[in-house]
């Protein structure tokens, strides 16, 4: 298992900072590290099987007004917590934690 602070970078990329930070709403395949950082139901919607995202799509697709709240909370998030600048000063934070000193 990847350490906390790197599994933000291998799990999550653009697939839910990205399009939540350009305001999309999203239904995307549920995983630990995702809900990690993004509250599903909330901020974006995620599916766990094929029949789940089957039910979903057409369910959404019927509340606009729903799906513009669910955008909206995983913009404000994104903006608030997971811009490129969040990433840069966690990757930092990491290597200086785990660097090495020089003789």
């Amino acid at each position: 298992m990847l350490p906390e602070g790197l599994r933000l970078f291998a799990g999550v990329g653009g697939a839910g900072s990205g399009g939540c930070g350009c305001g999309a709403f999203q239904i995307v395949e549920a995983s630990p590290v995702m809900e990690d950082y993004f509250i599903p139901g909330k901020e974006l919607v995620c599916f766990h099987n094929l029949k789940e995202l089957q039910e979903l799509i057409p369910y959404y697709l019927n509340r606009p007004q729903e799906r513009a709240e669910i955008a909206w909370a995983g913009y404000t998030r994104a903006h608030a917590e997971h811009t490129f600048r969040h990433r840069l000063e966690k990757m930092l934070s990491i290597v200086a934690d785990h660097s090495i000193p020089l003789k």
